[in-house]
């Protein structure tokens, strides 16, 4: 059994070394040729001094390279660390700076950003450029190291944080290999079989896509087709053109999907449609069995359990408004508000909400780089999500965590773009909340005090907050206000601020 994450890699090009595993664009590899050139690569990292434990950022999108770097950096004993290709120069300068870095891998357009950031002597190469070329010539593959420890750290994965900065959660080669052997177990149906072709349209550099899509599907021997973005047609062009079986998305992809008049005849070679990220409106969980010819199986996640938490898949059918039940391995338990799992009577009645707390295998361990938030003495950890289960072991989500918004299922708290307003010279106060969004599921909207020094514009505040902060984060809404009700949320046209 693999100890090492890329061994998934490894076992597949040893057991199906001429199928192809990935296709982008006009390129595709074999198992066998994505095993030699990601041990090539590795090499190259070693003899550049990339060592164990060394933190390496991939700054890439949806191609063939990041396939490449990040199961190069694993198997050269270093860790992991994927961020948005279209983070700002400060976001970039924070992550580098929380959790160091000896190299970052990025895409050519990501140098202005780069320039403008200081990278405390981070070393930077362009994938697919000259440097990236030497590196898979460079390094003796003898010199890899010949063990690794399950728990040690594979990834560090950026999750918004509460107090305004993003963290990173440390998940281990073990945490992430449980959650792709449980999925793997699955009986019926199966999530990925090794004659699947699976569409990975989700950003890599988000643990959904990273693990249990393309993890998942190299692990069993299966093709993955990427994708850079989603754009509904595209997508569609890329399905019926690969013959794709299976699609794991978002809410905002099906939404955008129920538009296209012959989405049945486009999806004929789809077996299983998969959604988390975000909650699925129930109107587009009733309609689409009828416009695609299948349901959507729903489930829930999160990037401190690798992340499959719970999915439909495990009940063997979608019930509406549920994700479903606990993957094996995976322990969830609904607590009192104010308690843990181990006090008496923690537990919550059956179909009474609580407090989602959850442990297991596949369970992340801490938060760089003091560990901070970690799971309890017993291995449980507080999600900071609301939910039920009914009589028959169906897990409901009623409130995701405190102060989320999720736009195109991306986490987004408030404090973070409150942080970046409230440094805007004219900004007295200020007030982020997430509203409905017909093809986001949410949007953010800031609600701006000018300060004494004069009014401050809605242009000013969306161009600094477009300089500090990934697109996703911006606001969509600005509203200028003489000041801020606190008194109630309603006060602030009905928004939910979570």
């Amino acid at each position: 059994m693999a100890t090492n994450l890329a061994d998934v890699v490894s076992e597949s090009a040893q057991q199906v070394p001429a199928r192809v595993a990935v296709i982008d664009g006009e390129r595709r590899i074999t198992f066998a040729g994505l095993d030699d050139r990601i041990t090539a690569f590795a090499a190259g990292l070693s003899s550049c001094g990339v060592k164990p434990g060394s933190r390496v950022f991939l700054m890439l999108g949806n191609r063939l390279e990041f396939v490449i770097a990040f199961y190069s950096v694993l198997r050269a004993g270093a860790v992991a660390v994927p961020i948005n290709p279209r983070c700002t120069s400060a976001e970039l300068e924070y992550m580098v700076g929380e959790v160091g870095g000896r190299l970052l891998i990025s895409e050519h357009e990501c140098s202005n950003v780069i320039a403008g950031a200081d990278l405390a002597g981070c070393v930077t190469i362009a994938a697919g450029g000259s440097q990236w070329e030497a590196m898979e010539s460079l390094g003796d593959p003898k010199l890899l190291p010949s063990e690794t420890d399950a728990a040690s750290p594979a990834v560090l994965m950026f999750v918004a944080g509460y107090e305004g900065h993003p963290k990173a959660a440390v998940l281990s080669h073990g945490s992430l290999m449980a959650n792709i052997t449980a999925l793997q177990g699955l009986p019926d149906p199966v999530p990925v079989l090794e004659q699947d072709v699976s569409l990975a349209v989700l950003p890599l550099f988000h643990i959904y896509s990273l693990n249990a899509v393309l993890g998942l599907s190299l692990a069993v021997g299966a093709t993955v087709v990427l994708s850079q973005r989603f754009y509904p047609r595209q997508a569609i062009d890329l399905i019926e053109q690969h013959r794709v079986t299976v699609v794991a998305g978002a809410p905002p992809m099906y939404v955008a999907w129920s538009a296209e008049f012959d989405l049945r005849e486009s999806l004929a070679t789809v077996r299983l449609l998969m959604s988390g990220g975000a909650p699925l409106p129930s109107e587009l969980y009733a309609q689409f069995p009828t416009m695609a010819g299948q349901p959507i199986w729903e489930g829930y996640g999160l990037t401190e359990c690798s992340p499959v938490v719970a999915t439909s898949l495990v009940a063997g059918m979608p019930r509406e408004g549920s994700v479903g039940k606990p993957l094996p391995g995976v322990e969830v338990q609904i607590v009192v508000e104010g308690r843990t799992p181990d006090e008496p009577e923690a537990e919550s009645e059956e179909s009474e909400v609580g407090q989602i707390w959850i442990r297991g295998t596949s369970l992340f361990s801490g938060y760089w780089s003091d560990g901070a938030a970690e799971p309890d003495p017993q291995r449980w950890f507080a999600t900071g999500d609301h939910g039920y289960i009914d009589d028959d072991g169906f897990l409901y989500i009623v409130s995701d965590r405190n102060d989320l918004i999720l736009v195109s299922g991306f986490n987004v708290y408030p404090r973070e773009v409150e942080r970046v307003v409230h440094e805007l010279s004219g900004v007295a106060d200020c007030c982020v909340v997430g509203v409905p969004h017909p093809l986001t599921g949410q949007a953010v909207k800031v609600y701006v005090v000018p300060g004494p020094g004069g009014p401050v514009s809605t242009e000013t505040v969306l161009s600094w907050c477009e300089s500090q902060l990934s697109r996703y984060k911006c606001p969509t809404i600005i509203e200028v206000v003489p000041e801020l009700p606190r008194q109630s949320h309603a006060e602030l046209g009905g928004e939910h601020h979570r």
